[in-house]
């Protein structure tokens, strides 16, 4: 039985629960990940998961090369969405390499952005990239879209 199945058949015996805000960093709420060591990277996040909504809501139907950009694109940003990164810069666990790391995820968020935007996707540079970070392989970045834009 699924879960949509069971609730269905016993609606009236449910209960609405709203969770608190928790987590398992220090003092059991996201002061972890929002503290001065690593709080500048937000607004970076903010910007790049705003360009990518657009972009992914004005592209509905590519093929090739755009395609495999947007989508190593999303790859990116959810590499630099990494919530490891912020942890380690605040913990002081490999802080520099952190700092690196959503650096380089981030800037190559931009710089694919950039590329579909001018429609001058640099087709070794992106090889390179979907080779060194190739998680997520069946990845689909209308999964980003708003669904405002269709």
């Amino acid at each position: 039985m699924t879960a949509s199945e069971y609730i269905s058949q016993n609606i009236s015996g449910m209960e609405a629960v709203s969770p608190a805000s928790s987590s398992w960093g220090n003092k059991g709420y996201s002061s972890t990940w929002i503290d001065e060591s690593n709080s500048w990277i937000y607004k970076h996040l903010r910007r790049a998961s705003n360009l990518m909504v657009q972009i992914a809501g004005t592209n509905s139907k590519p093929k090739g090369l755009l395609k495999r950009a947007l989508n190593q694109a999303l790859r990116e940003l959810l590499l630099a969405q990494a919530s490891d990164w912020p942890f380690m810069m605040k913990t002081g666990n490999s802080s520099e390499f952190a700092k690196n790391k959503f650096e380089e995820h981030i800037n190559n968020f931009f710089s694919l952005h950039n590329q579909i935007t001018t429609n001058r996707i640099n087709k070794e540079g992106l090889l390179s990239l979907e080779k060194k970070n190739a998680i997520f392989p069946d990845i689909d970045y209308r999964i980003y879209a708003d669904n405002k834009s269709g």
